[in-house]
């Protein structure tokens, strides 16, 4: 009995060169880094509302301290584009402060730096880019007057 239990021990142990082995996987970083888990819109969307808000979603909640103005950045052809930021829970929002131009470009970054409450740092910085939609007229021509 005594020897089954043995054997049985040595196949589901594993040893310290298998656990140092194991400890850089992919699985176990996945889980003890700070992340985006998706942005909105997303990355090479089309057809994107010209009022619209930015959102990254992380996978814990975020640190306040460590959001600052430029923590995520919106550009339109080399140009800013101002905003307010504010958290929400594991969310990070980005409010333009303008509408967004229509059937236009813009690339939007999430920059490292920010933290979850964790005390995890998210470790780079991520970009995106989308595009507007274009105009629609909305107002049909009407006959007003003949004379």
């Amino acid at each position: 009995m005594a020897v089954v239990l043995v054997l049985l021990s040595g196949l589901f142990s594993c040893s310290k060169d298998d656990q140092e082995e194991h400890a850089g996987s992919d699985s176990v970083l996945l889980e003890d880094t700070f992340q985006i888990l998706s942005v909105q819109p997303e990355d090479g969307a089309e057809k994107i509302p010209k009022k619209t808000s930015l959102i990254a979603q992380f996978n814990s909640e975020i640190d306040n301290e460590t959001v600052f103005p430029g923590s995520i950045t919106l550009v339109q052809n080399s140009s800013f584009i101002q905003g307010t930021l504010h958290v929400v829970g594991k969310s990070l929002h980005f409010q333009p402060d303008d509408n967004l131009s229509y059937l236009s470009s813009y690339s939007c970054s999430v920059v490292n730096g920010i933290r979850g409450k964790s005390v995890k740092m998210l470790p780079t910085t991520s970009r995106m880019s989308f595009q507007t939609q274009e105009y629609v007229d909305q107002f049909h021509p009407q006959l007003l007057h003949v004379s």
